[in-house]
């Protein structure tokens, strides 16, 4: 297994403990993600790296404690 796979699978199995205080969103549509990266490229003048779009097809949006990743709809404002 690689270390990208033990991860997600960490993040999953965090998700379900609501102990943890990791909270997971369900995965970000396939439109969203593209609509993502059409803002990044025209207001950034690059796109959202691909580990950030897998993240968002596991979980759109996480927060772990109180630090959050953005949903694939707010990443990126015009």
């Amino acid at each position: 297994m690689t270390d990208k796979t033990d991860a997600w699978e960490t993040l999953i199995e965090l998700g379900r403990s609501a102990m943890a205080g990791v909270y997971l969103n369900p995965v970000a549509e396939e439109d969203a993600l593209d609509q993502m990266q059409v803002a990044a490229r025209q207001g950034l003048g690059e796109v959202v790296p691909e580990a950030y779009v897998a993240l968002l097809r596991l979980t759109n949006g996480i927060q772990i404690n109180c630090a959050y990743f953005k949903t694939a709809e707010d990443l990126v404002a015009l």
